[in-house]
């Protein structure tokens, strides 16, 4: 049985005297301004009275400590309460205010509010613009800022239009180009920004069709898709993807095929593939979790994978024909120079000058022979031999006759896991997440009492003998 982490925070010994209970009072206070605060800030704008008479009782630069504080107890929502409490009491100047939009933004950035974050960065951008000033400071960190949090919404579309725009001599507020429109269907029109919202509806159902991303995979696969249509031609190609689909689609409906028997058929047929799919996909996503004692394990359980393999370095003398291969052959093993043969002799242009070395060495597993190419018998007479050795016989390759000489040998060698670690990462996850779904599924099939009856297909009236189902 897992055992939950114990999280229980150290008790401080109890205070005595009036000392304690004004600590009480205080927090009592705090904690009726703070829920006062919430009260306030959920209503809708047109409903929000000003603060009440009990707030007032903390003048601006109390709810500036009092935000600091709170920002300081990791309390990023309540600091967020308290910074705007301040930023309507306090008497603000444009850049003042403004710093303190960009801290609240910061704070729901931190919160992982995004859109919030957003939307107070664009206020205090706005808030300059209006009144005509400038602070290039200020304007570097919300462009920073504004880039990290339309990405970590998975929104690449918007984020390039948002990269464009603020690369643009026309201000922000001011450039359309989201509205631009780049279709139209009968009397409906698709803009630049509908655009961006159907791709990264259609990214996102592909990213969460891949089971057990994790946040980080998963964001990188929405990064490849998005490179993808980074080009306009591509974004073009789609696009005409998508009004075809639609059209297609409206036709469809007209003639009300959405009633028609075959449509049924279909979508009963593939409802529950995608139904199991969704299931299998959400279970894998909560089990199959990755943690350095497997990563560890898993490595140690297949070395070979990451190691550098064996290599040996070998040279050719391309030759035209067998007699020529067997004389060359003769006089190397007879102590000339391997590698002036070659260069006085051999027909391979590109190794001739080096001697007849091939460009690359000849790992230990497989059948690959590079600069000759894939040749099992080859592989095997140049492994069989040892370094310095010119090999006896001749060998027909499909160039012709090769002379052959082993000219040295790299050992295996191990590679530290720090080394590879991103490769057995995620080798380790895809194991896990295999593992999982075969477990999974198999505790499904046992649950449900399945059985299945092979022999039935080949026994013909025969009794059948039941085997137990697997994934």
């Amino acid at each position: 049985m897992t055992r939950s982490p114990n999280l229980q925070l150290p008790q401080r010994p109890p205070r005595t005297g009036s000392g304690a209970a004004v600590g009480l009072t205080l927090a009592l206070v705090l904690t009726l301004l703070v829920l006062q605060m919430i009260v306030v800030m959920t209503l809708p704008k047109q409903n929000r009275p000003a603060w009440p008479a009990s707030y007032r009782l903390l003048t601006p630069d109390d709810q500036r400590a009092l935000a600091l504080r709170l920002e300081d107890r990791n309390l990023p929502q309540a600091a967020v309460l308290a910074w705007e409490a301040y930023l309507q009491e306090a008497a603000l100047t444009g850049p003042e205010a403004a710093k303190v939009m960009l801290q609240i933004g910061k704070l729901k950035q931190d919160s992982a509010d995004y859109d919030g974050a957003i939307h107070e960065y664009y206020r205090a951008e706005r808030l300059l613009e209006r009144q005509g000033l400038q602070d290039e400071d200020l304007s570097r960190t919300i462009t920073v800022r504004v880039r990290e949090c339309f990405r970590a919404l998975g929104q690449f579309g918007d984020l390039s239009r948002e990269m464009a725009e603020r690369a643009s001599p026309t201000p922000g507020g001011q450039n359309l180009a989201g509205r631009q429109v780049v279709a139209e269907i009968g009397g409906e029109r698709i803009t630049v920004s509908d655009f961006d919202r159907i791709v990264a509806a259609q990214v996102e159902l592909a990213v969460r069709s891949q089971w057990g991303l994790t946040p980080e995979e998963a964001d990188a696969a929405r990064q490849r898709a998005y490179e993808r249509l980074a080009d306009p031609q591509a974004k073009a190609r789609h696009l005409q993807q998508i009004v075809m689909t639609r059209v297609i689609a409206n036709e469809a409906r007209k003639q009300n095929l959405e009633e028609s028997a075959g449509f049924r058929e279909r979508l009963v047929a593939t409802a529950d593939a995608m139904l199991a799919d969704t299931l299998i996909g959400e279970e894998v996503s909560k089990r199959a979790t990755v943690t350095e004692a497997d990563i560890q394990r898993y490595y140690e359980a297949n070395k070979d994978r990451y190691a550098d393999p064996a290599t040996t370095r070998v040279a050719r003398i391309l030759c035209g024909t067998r007699e020529e291969a067997q004389t060359l052959l003769e006089r190397a093993r007879a102590g000339e120079d391997f590698a002036e043969l070659a260069r006085a002799n051999s027909g391979d242009a590109q190794t001739r000058g080096n001697g007849g070395e091939l460009p690359r060495a000849v790992p230990e597993q497989g059948d690959l022979v590079p600069g000759i190419g894939v040749d099992a018998e080859l592989h095997g007479r140049i492994w069989a031999a040892s370094p310095g050795d010119v090999l006896a016989e001749p060998y027909r390759s499909a160039a012709g006759w090769e002379a052959i000489k082993v000219l040295d040998r790299t050992p295996r060698k191990e590679r530290p896991l720090e080394e590879v670690r991103d490769r057995v990462e995620y080798d380790t996850r895809l194991a896990r997440r295999q593992e999982v779904t075969e477990q999974y599924i198999t505790e499904l099939m046992n649950d449900a009492g399945v059985k299945v009856y092979p022999e039935a297909f080949t026994l013909g009236g025969a009794t059948p003998r039941p085997e137990a189902a697997s994934p």
